[in-house]
């Protein structure tokens, strides 16, 4: 029962890491890919009066 439960809590805690680098990686991917879109398109200074999801 012990070993089991240990076993749950391991692989619980390894799919949620997995999970959040996940996530972050196509996070990561998406606000570059969005810096390199306005760095591309617009100046500078237009990309900051526009609308910008972060900021």
């Amino acid at each position: 029962m012990i070993i089991s439960t240990q076993a749950l809590i391991v692989v619980v805690a390894i799919a949620a890491i997995v999970l959040l680098i996940a996530l972050g990686a196509m996070l990561m991917k998406k606000s570059v890919l969005l810096l390199v879109k306005s760095r591309a398109s617009r100046p500078a200074r237009a990309a900051h009066h526009g609308s910008t999801p972060f900021v």
